[in-house]
């Protein structure tokens, strides 16, 4: 046999298992430096994404309209602003891409967000728009002191 890296001939020993590719631990070594050199040369290749993965990821997302984004939280009633954050805590809790990590933090905040909503909501089942720079007193009655 001779040796991948130099040519010089390997001694035939009574060895057991995988026959000696190199004839020495230097050979062996300069051969993985060569092979190593030639791998970071290289740039390693991905293979070309498929169309269904793609289909896939973005399934799950909505583009952004321009006439759908406030910039002032302040525009819009507050219950509003909850029923949306109500929702967009539906839509991560059940996505699947979400982490189980997550899962514990997200169904805490969407219970709170719902508790408050609900003491939002009038005796007649509809919402008191209530706007987040109101500010609502009660009557002063002398007698209560």
């Amino acid at each position: 046999m001779r040796c991948a890296e130099c040519g010089a001939r390997i001694p035939d020993a009574a060895r057991h298992g995988k026959p000696q590719k190199y004839c020495s631990s230097k050979c062996r070594l300069r051969a993985w430096r060569r092979e190593k050199k030639a791998q970071d040369e290289t740039p390693a290749k991905r293979p070309p994404k498929t169309t269904e993965s793609r289909k896939r990821r973005t399934a799950h997302h909505e583009p952004c309209k321009k006439n759908t984004v406030q910039t002032e939280p302040e525009s819009e009633p507050y219950d509003v602003l909850l029923k949306r954050t109500q929702h967009r805590l539906q839509t991560a809790m059940f996505d699947p891409r979400t982490p189980s990590t997550s899962l514990s933090a997200l169904s805490k905040q969407l219970l709170t967000v719902t508790k408050e909503l609900e003491s939002l909501t009038g005796d007649d089942g509809t919402p008191e728009t209530v706007s987040l720079t109101e500010v609502v007193d009660d009557a002063f009655d002398p007698e209560t002191i």
